[in-house]
């Protein structure tokens, strides 16, 4: 079962929720591990030990900064030892974080070939493959990675690859199965508590928000205080308009970790429950934070960015350049999306719509998407296409919070 056992402790430090809060994991044990590092020029594990905690703590603090720093550990592992297999699934996992998805593929890659028969590095391969958008690649990597992979593994993967692909209720199916696998084993909560977090968002994109609040509370438990469940709950609650829970969830995110996009959300939440004055502080935060990140040119605030500045009294020119550098790094749906949007916002019809054609070859099931792609085909003249599109949206969320408009649009 090793392949089990490294997928858990992945998962632990890049998507699951993690057992340990991070003032547990602290600053005296990155330093403990930091100056071992250094007594011994032939230890491969110990940076390998660090790179892990480095993950860690990039995930728990919200500090893009440590990402990087477990990149130079893992780095540091192979050079010491360039067949460890360990060490190219963790700097792999540190690429990822850093959204060099191709990067990270090549890492994943090389470790696939040094253990052709052990299924992580292709589960890691098709992760890396999936987040840039080479779907097929990412296919043929799960592939590989099934023939040996524990069936709680093979369930979460098909569950996201199924989403990327189009297909929400398949990815909820497989979720189901995957929760049902880590109760019968008692698997660790972390991993538990990522699928409860991941049908909670896929429940809301169908407008079934009592089950997402379910999943929401089922994640809580498992992991207290863990920040995935607690943004999805308040985006849960803001959607079915229960506004005050999700302006007091909303407001403990941001107390731990501010930032920019979940500050915005904190204003949209404020509005929507009337809060004049905590709206206009949050949106000026916000604005402060997202010039903060432009100048930083931080990969992971491309998408953010682009969708910021391409909203009302942003800079559209600028939100396509923001769409274009993340599209560098990753070529899925959303990143298409991005750059249609803020194409459209900028008047540029055919342009965006050209753009959006990339979105629409594997659109997620997701009516947000799904109602800027209709807006965008109308604006370009694509009446059918986009009214479709708009209508795809309303079947799939019966409660969509854009219904209303929506309808008005298509009365036109």
């Amino acid at each position: 079962m090793r392949g089990m056992a490294l997928l858990l402790a992945a998962w632990a430090a890049l998507l699951a929720p993690p057992a340990r809060s991070a003032e547990a994991a602290g600053d005296a044990e990155l330093e403990f591990w930091r100056q071992r590092v250094d007594r011994d020029p032939e230890d491969f594990k110990t940076p390998g030990r660090l790179c892990a905690l480095y993950l860690q703590a990039g995930k728990e603090r919200g500090e893009d900064g440590f990402f990087k720093q477990a990149e130079e550990a893992a780095r540091i592992a192979l050079k010491r030892n360039p067949r460890y297999y360990g060490g190219l699934l963790l700097l792999a996992g540190a690429l990822s974080a850093q959204h060099r998805f191709q990067a990270a593929a090549a890492a994943a890659g090389e470790a696939a070939k040094l253990e052709p028969a052990t299924p992580d590095a292709y589960g890691a391969l098709g992760d890396a493959r999936m987040e840039y958008g080479d779907l097929e690649g990412a296919a043929e990597a799960y592939a590989r990675f099934e023939r040996g992979a524990h069936p709680f593994e093979r369930a979460a993967r098909r569950a996201n690859f199924a989403f990327a692909s189009g297909r929400l209720r398949d990815a909820l199916r497989e979720l189901e199965k995957a929760l049902k696998i880590a109760h019968e084993e008692a698997l660790p909560h972390g991993p538990q508590a990522w699928c409860h977090v991941r049908a909670a968002e896929f429940e809301r994109l169908r407008g079934r928000y009592e089950e997402a609040q379910e999943h929401c509370a089922a994640a809580l438990r498992f992991v207290p205080g863990d920040l995935a469940a607690l943004i999805e709950r308040s985006k849960v609650n803001l959607a079915r308009g229960a506004h005050a829970e999700a302006v007091a969830d909303a407001q403990a995110v941001v107390a731990r970790r501010a930032h920019p996009e979940l500050v915005e959300f904190l204003a949209e939440a404020c509005e929507a429950a009337g809060l004049k004055d905590e709206a206009r502080a949050a949106w000026a935060r916000a604005k402060e934070l997202y010039a903060e990140a432009a100048a930083s040119d931080n990969p992971h605030d491309y998408r953010n960015l682009a969708r910021y500045l391409a909203g009302p009294g942003g800079d559209p020119g600028r939100a396509a350049d923001f769409a274009r550098k993340d599209l560098e790094l990753r070529k899925d749906a959303y990143a298409w999306d991005a750059l249609a949007w803020a194409l459209h916002r900028g008047g540029k019809a055919k342009e965006a719509a050209e753009a959006l054609r990339h979105a629409l070859e594997r659109l997620p099931e997701d009516p947000e998407l799904l109602d800027r792609a209709g807006q965008i085909l109308l604006a370009a003249g694509e009446a059918e296409a986009g009214r479709k599109l708009l209508k795809r949206a309303l079947d799939l969320n019966k409660h969509y919070p854009g219904r209303a408009r929506i309808e008005a649009l298509l009365e036109k």
